[in-house]
């Protein structure tokens, strides 16, 4: 049953209503009548009506006026208005406020009836779906802690690559801010446990501190903590000063003191550990690693200590590294869509170096293997299987090892191993190349980029650039300049189109720029090559 209220100044004209809606309306209710504008505000507040029947013309506030003042209120109240004036000014100003109809005296019950079951119908709709998101936040409430804690879990073990994902992730736990930093707490064993339940004494201590932890950071918007092993407690922090990051490290250096603090009337010892801020929230994995790498740090301390990359050597030295590596990036993709392996083996080399030299602990030294093996992978590979191509035996040679040495040697042989499946790959690549080309033929009065051609073919535009240059013997763009000149200089000598039309119809949207690019490449400008070979046709 939803509820109506009427206003109009007119007595006989509101019991008139009432009778339409109280006859043929069922689900309906007439809870209130008033007779002006002001009465039409008051009754509002005290009835808060699903549906209001208003008239516009009355003595003081108008119904306008009086339907402005109520859905700033009440946005979901549905009006209606009813007048007996047929101007289009008022329909202008019912509408704009945000009435749901306009109707003309004498109302019509059939006129009526429409309306209000179409209000009815959106009533119902809303009440369904306000039901129905009661339920799955109900469902969401048990599961939240879950969820959270999946999500934290994927992040920190790089199981997230697409950014979609990743927003419809941080939107479910209504994140406003990325996570940039990751903080570990291990909660350390205590030395005698309870005799009848060996385990229970430590459950207990790591509850204590993920409540303390929580209670901690209540003030700080789009924190997750989550417990992820049976003795750390992982934190995701958000950066909220990016232009002082040294200051956002104190910030949370202070809350993870005040966890000390809170915990030190207790028999609970804790080692805490922060990783690195990074922009990119894909880089998060490498911050956890460095903040467990650090709380390792300070559980070898013996006592309760926190340990970031602010007073740690190797956490200096590891991003010395990656500084190091961030400049050889760009130079190691280039050499390999250049094919040049020579090249790609002695860049290879110092980079292991660094690693080897890093000091930055073994979990580290694997994420950073893994990493270039990445940057790698996604230059050279190719095609919708491409994930199949990798041998992911590799990767867990690479997690497995146990020495520097067992991880160098999984390091060379995985790229080998992409390097090769590379160099077969180049020998059936004819039917590729050619699809690209005909792509390019049937596109190029349209914007057509390499990154287009590959998403078509389905492989890296870095792989592609190197596979058409090797067997067209033509650059991409190169190629490209040449369908769209060879199509421009047919159309020169076939129509009468004027130049500019000519410079749309093969792709160009600068006019100037086109005829730049003509004259550089056939020595004359369009004008003049079609003056001088129609003279020459003649």
């Amino acid at each position: 049953m939803y509820s109506v209220m009427i206003v109009d100044d007119e007595y006989l004209e509101r019991k008139a209503i009432r009778a339409m809606v109280e006859k043929n309306m069922p689900r309906l209710e007439v809870v209130g009548e008033g007779q002006n504008g002001d009465e039409a505000v008051e009754l509002a507040v005290d009835l808060q009506p699903h549906i209001i029947l208003m008239d516009i013309k009355m003595p003081g506030r108008s119904g306008l006026e009086a339907a402005r003042e109520i859905t700033e209120h009440y946005p979901d109240t549905r009006i209606i208005i009813l007048t007996a004036f047929d101007y289009f000014e008022y329909a202008h100003q019912a509408l704009h406020i945000g009435i749901v109809d306009y109707l003309l005296k004498p109302v019509r019950p059939s006129a009526l009836q429409k309306v209000l079951d179409a209000c009815v119908s959106d009533l119902d709709a809303k009440t369904k779906m306000l039901d129905e998101n009661k339920k799955i936040r109900k469902q969401l409430s048990k599961m939240w802690p879950y969820i959270q804690s999946s999500f934290i879990f994927d992040l920190i073990n790089g199981n997230i690559v697409e950014e979609q994902e990743l927003k419809q992730s941080a939107s479910i736990l209504d994140l406003d801010l990325f996570p940039s930093v990751v903080m570990v707490i291990g909660v350390e064993k205590p030395e005698t446990a309870t005799r009848s339940l060996p385990g229970l004494q430590h459950q207990l201590n790591r509850q204590k501190v993920f409540e303390v932890a929580q209670d901690v950071f209540n003030d700080c918007a789009s924190v997750l903590i989550t417990p992820v092993l049976e003795d750390k407690i992982v934190l995701l922090l958000p950066c909220n000063n990016k232009d002082n990051i040294e200051a956002q490290y104190n910030f949370y250096h202070r809350k993870a003191e005040k966890i000390l603090r809170r915990l030190s009337g207790s028999d609970i010892s804790v080692s805490i550990g922060v990783g690195r801020f990074y922009e990119d929230i894909f880089m998060i994995r490498r911050s956890y690693l460095e903040a467990l790498e650090n709380q390792q740090a300070s559980s070898f301390a013996g006592e309760n200590e926190i340990v970031s990359c602010l007073n740690c050597d190797s956490a200096a030295q590891c991003q010395q590294f990656c500084k190091y590596q961030d400049l050889n990036e760009s130079e190691l993709v280039y050499l390999i869509c250049a094919g040049d392996w020579e090249g790609v083996t002695k860049l290879l080399d110092p980079l292991w170096d660094a690693i080897c030299k890093s000091n930055a602990g073994e979990e580290l030294q694997k994420a950073l293997v893994l990493e270039l093996l990445v940057v790698i992978y996604r230059a050279v590979m190719s095609g919708p299987d491409k994930m199949a191509i990798f041998g992911l035996s590799y990767i867990k040679e690479l997690l497995d090892s146990d020495t520097i040495d067992q991880l160098g040697e999984g390091f060379y042989a995985a790229v080998k191993e992409m390097m090769e499946t590379v160099k077969k790959n180049d020998k059936v690549t004819s039917s590729m190349v050619k699809a690209v080309q005909n792509y390019i033929n049937d596109n190029y009065p349209h914007e057509v980029s390499l990154k287009d051609a590959a998403r078509h073919v389905h492989v890296s535009p870095c792989y592609l650039s190197r596979i058409f240059s090797k067997q067209v013997g033509l650059p991409f763009k190169k190629y490209l300049i040449d369908v769209r000149l060879n199509s421009a200089k047919k159309l020169l000598l076939t129509t009468n189109k004027p130049v500019g039309e000519i410079a749309f119809d093969v792709g160009y949207n600068d006019v100037s720029y086109f005829c730049r690019t003509f004259k550089q490449h056939q020595g004359l400008s369009p004008n003049n090559y079609r003056a001088n070979n129609a003279y020459n046709n003649a």
